[in-house]
C-alpha cells in the first residue's frame, strides 16, 4: 500500500465571498481518484490549527487590509493506493458510507453527488 498526504491552504479574499472550497475539494478528489487513489481521510483546516506565527501574520494581514484579505483556510487529505495494479482496494460499505456522509455534512459534496456515490457503493 502507498499513502499520499495532500495539504491545501489558501487566503480568502472579498471577506470570503469569492471562496468556493467545495470546488477545490472536488477538483482534488477527481484528480487523485482518476489516478487510482482512494480517499481515506479528509479534515478541514482553518487558522486556529496554524502555528502562533501564522496566526499573528493572519491577524496583521486582516487588520491592514480591513478584512479584504482575511483568514486562512484549507484541508488535509490522505489517500491510499495498492502497490499491485491487479489488486482492487475495497473498503467495507459502512466505512465508505460514513466517509461519504462526512463529506456531505461538511458541504464538500452536494446531495446529488452523495446520492450517486451512495448508489455506486450499495451496488458493489
Amino acid at each position: 500500500m502507498k499513502n499520499l498526504y495532500i495539504e491545501y491552504r489558501s487566503w480568502v479574499f472579498f471577506w470570503g465571498l469569492a471562496l468556493d472550497s467545495q470546488k477545490a475539494v472536488q477538483k482534488t478528489l477527481d484528480k487523485y481518484n482518476k489516478e487510482g487513489w482512494q480517499l481515506k481521510e479528509l479534515q478541514f483546516a482553518n487558522a486556529t490549527q496554524a502555528g502562533i506565527f501564522t496566526m499573528i501574520l493572519i491577524f496583521f494581514i486582516s487588520l491592514f487590509t480591513l478584512g479584504f484579505v482575511s483568514y486562512y483556510v484549507g484541508y488535509y487529505m490522505v489517500f491510499e493506493k495498492s502497490d499491485d495494479t491487479n489488486t482492487k482496494i475495497v473498503l467495507d460499505k459502512p466505512a465508505q458510507l460514513k466517509n461519504l456522509k462526512e463529506l456531505l455534512d461538511k458541504g464538500s459534496i452536494s446531495q446529488n453527488e452523495f446520492d450517486k456515490q451512495k448508489q455506486q457503493i450499495m451496488s458493489l
